[in-house]
C-alpha cells in the first residue's frame, strides 16, 4: 500500500501537466468545425446579458466544486493518515466527508443550471464529459457510504477504487473546467466579431 501511494503521488501530478496542455487544442478543433456565418449568428443572439451570467455562475459553481473543494478534500484524507492522534485523524476525516459532500450540492445545482438554462445537444466535449463527471461523482458517493470496516479483506481494494476514481475526477473536473472557459471564449469572441462586421455593412 505505501508503494502504492507513493507511485500515485508521482502520477497525478504528471498527468496534470501531460494532459492540460492538450486540452486547448482539443477545444479549438472541436469548435473550428462550426465557425461558419450560420453559427456564430446564433451565438449572437444566445449570448446575451442574461445568458452570460448564467454561464458565469454555473462555471463559478463547477470551479468550486471540482477545481476547488474535490482536490482539497482529496488532500485532507490523505493527511490524516500522517498524524499520530486519533482524534485529529477523525477530524481530517469529517472535514474530507464535508468538503466531498459541499462538491457534490454545487456540482449539483451547476447541473439544474446547465439543464434549465442551456442548450444541451452535447455535441461537444465539454458538455459530455461533464455528463460522465456527473455520474461519476454520484457513483463515488455511493461508493464512499458502503466503505468496509477495519480488517475486512475487501477494504483495501475498496480503498484502490475510491483512491483512484476520486483522482480521475478531480484531474478531469479540472480538465472540464478549463474545456468550458475556452468554448465560452470562443463562442463569445466570434459572436463579438460577427457583431461588429455586422455594424461596419450596416452603416453607410
Amino acid at each position: 500500500m505505501k508503494i502504492f501511494r507513493f507511485v500515485a503521488a508521482f502520477i497525478v501530478p504528471s498527468c496534470y501537466v501531460i494532459f492540460l496542455p492538450f486540452v486547448g487544442c482539443l477545444s479549438n478543433d472541436e469548435f473550428s468545425k462550426s465557425r461558419n456565418h450560420k453559427s456564430i449568428q446564433e451565438n449572437l443572439y444566445k449570448m446575451g446579458p442574461q445568458t452570460a451570467s448564467h454561464i458565469a455562475v454555473h462555471g463559478l459553481l463547477l470551479w468550486a466544486s471540482m477545481g476547488f473543494l474535490t482536490p482539497v478534500g482529496i488532500l485532507t484524507i490523505r493527511m490524516s493518515n500522517k498524524v499520530d492522534s486519533v482524534i485529529k485523524a477523525r477530524v481530517f476525516v469529517y472535514l474530507h466527508i464535508i468538503l466531498q459532500m459541499l462538491s457534490v450540492v454545487l456540482a449539483t445545482v451547476g447541473a439544474i443550471m446547465s439543464i434549465r438554462n442551456f442548450e444541451n445537444s452535447f455535441n461537444n466535449n465539454h458538455q459530455r464529459l461533464g455528463l460522465a463527471l456527473y455520474g461519476a461523482l454520484w457513483l463515488q458517493v455511493s461508493i464512499g457510504f458502503f466503505k468496509p470496516p477495519r480488517g475486512n479483506k475487501r477494504r483495501s481494494m475498496w480503498y484502490v477504487v475510491h483512491w483512484l476514481l476520486g483522482t480521475a475526477i478531480s484531474l478531469v473536473g479540472i480538465i472540464n473546467i478549463y474545456t468550458g472557459l475556452k468554448a465560452y471564449l470562443i463562442k463569445h469572441q466570434e459572436a463579438l466579431r460577427f457583431g461588429l462586421y455586422s455594424s461596419q455593412f450596416r452603416s453607410p
